[in-house]
């Protein structure tokens, strides 16, 4: 082959490799279709670094994604004096929930009817957080449509579960 169409293949190699990074890759394209599922189902999706335990040795962050489903208007006012609270599953062990701060950890019943919520959760969803406005699920979104569906009806039933223990202590105050 002669130089000029050496120079020419060159030339257009170069002009096409730049529009071939941005194509997304495989592994995006599920995340974005993995996005989609939870914002149609009302839940957000926010890029983050999963939090680790209270008095755990510092560690490289891992990033992974919240999916976040808000509080009905009805539950907010309830939950206004709401404290956040986190739990994880333990190295190693899908069954096994911890409480990242130990002492906000509430009697035995409860967390084993509020656990009881998150049966369902697909293994690699690996924290749970609850604070007055949302509840979340962080995750590393290696998953499908149908983990999408679990982690929002997961969340739900947390919800609801808060919502009914909130009922039920009011109750037992008047």
């Amino acid at each position: 082959m002669s130089a000029p169409i050496w120079i020419t293949i060159v030339v257009i190699a170069l002009l096409i490799s730049p529009m071939l990074r941005i194509l997304p890759s495989k592994r995006e394209k599920q995340q974005m279709n993995l996005r989609k599922k939870a914002m149609s189902l009302g839940m957000q999706v926010q890029l983050a670094t999963l939090p680790t335990p209270r008095g755990a040795p510092p560690s490289d962050p891992r990033p992974g994604a919240a999916y976040r489903l808000n509080r009905g208007s009805d539950q907010r006012e309830g939950f206004r004096n709401h404290i956040t609270y986190i739990i994880g599953r333990s190295e190693g062990s899908t069954e096994n929930w911890e409480w990242y701060n130990p002492v906000l950890q509430p009697d035995k019943n409860t967390v084993d009817k509020r656990l009881a919520s998150l049966k369902n959760l697909p293994g690699n969803a690996s924290i749970v957080e609850s604070t007055p406005t949302t509840s979340a699920v962080y995750w590393q979104e290696n998953g499908t449509d149908q983990d999408v569906e679990e982690i929002y009806n997961s969340l739900l039933a947390l919800q609801q579960c808060e919502t009914s223990e909130r009922k039920n202590s009011a109750a037992l105050a008047t």
